[in-house]
């Protein structure tokens, strides 16, 4: 087979370890890991992502080129969908991403309003690419990095929530398995996510889909995971998750409080004691992990990080193309 030829993939193939090979040599700084492709294909929904990739003929099991598309999954109009396209270094610029991106475009239904991806800023490549082809950026996300190692919540003021009537509790133990608790996290991520800059179109996923989070994801830690509950309602959270591809990284997750609480330091302290909690892990040398996040340029959450001591990286640009229908 040549190289000129995408091969369309079901669930399974082609190797796990592949496809996370080829996207830890694109994104060496968000290593990937087989496990991370075996469970989203064990739990996929009707309508998850199709898979293409390019071979090399001179190696079957060394992907050239990957691309993934579908529905996005945080978009309340069912015209908006997802893509995610990489090329291995050293074979760019010979049309390989371009035929992934006509395959994903051809397969798309004719109501397709929106096709949305992303790249960094420090990939002017990349991003050329993608706007010759009609893309273009509507949110840069300020990504940023904490050393565990250094990091002193001793200068930060942090309010007792407790004095104030509040209860700070991690989801460690039963609490992951607390269908009620769930629940309330649930509708707490539902209603702030729509907060962020650009999510007035986000809508959660189902509760039971997104209940699996915390039951199934290998990634999940559970002391890293803090809410501030008001009476049993849960009114402020944060995550912490394990990297799928290495034990040097964390990333904060979905950090967020009710507008009913708001400028109360309530994300601060929450964001401050899971910190303080990641300081007891170690990597296989006995390192502390990095903490890795993301936050929109006009987020308020991104003062708040570096307050806390996070530095910046390259932004990643959400980039999108209007389609058809749009």
């Amino acid at each position: 087979m040549s190289t000129d030829a995408p091969e369309p993939l079901v669930p399974g193939g082609p190797s796990y370890e592949a496809m996370a090979r080829l996207l830890t040599a694109v994104w060496p700084e968000m290593p990937a890991s087989a496990r991370f492709f075996e469970r989203m294909d064990r739990d996929r929904a009707p309508d998850a992502p199709r898979r293409a990739v390019i071979r090399d003929p001179a190696d079957r099991e060394r992907l050239l080129a990957l691309v993934e598309w579908g529905k996005h999954p945080g978009r309340r109009d069912g015209a908006h969908f997802l893509m995610s396209l990489a090329v291995l270094p050293g074979h760019r610029r010979r049309g390989l991403g371009q035929r992934l991106l006509r395959l994903a475009l051809d397969d798309l239904p004719r109501d397709a309003a929106r096709l949305e991806t992303s790249t960094s800023e420090d990939r002017p490549e990349a991003v050329a690419f993608l706007e010759r082809r009609g893309f273009t950026v509507q949110l840069r996300t300020q990504l940023s990095e904490l050393d565990l190692e250094t990091f002193d919540p001793a200068p930060i003021s942090i309010r007792d929530l407790e004095k104030e009537g509040l209860t700070v509790r991690s989801l460690a133990g039963d609490a992951s398995r607390d269908e009620a608790l769930l629940r309330s996290i649930h509708a707490l991520q539902a209603e702030t996510a729509r907060d962020a800059p650009g999510g007035d179109r986000y809508e959660l996923e189902p509760f039971d889909r997104w209940r699996a989070m915390y039951r199934d994801n290998p990634d999940f830690l559970p002391e890293g995971h803090l809410v501030a509950l008001d009476g049993t309602r849960v009114v402020g959270m944060t995550q912490l998750w394990a990297s799928n591809g290495t034990p040097a990284i964390v990333y904060t997750g979905f950090t967020g409080v009710a507008r009913s609480h708001r400028r109360r330091g309530i994300a601060t302290v929450l964001k401050v004691r899971s910190l303080g909690w990641a300081r007891r892990l170690r990597d296989p040398e006995g390192r502390y992990p990095v903490v890795r996040t993301g936050n929109a340029e006009t987020n308020p959450m991104l003062q708040l990080n570096l307050r806390l001591g996070f530095r910046p990286l390259p932004a990643r640009l959400r980039m999108e193309r209007r389609l058809g229908a749009g």
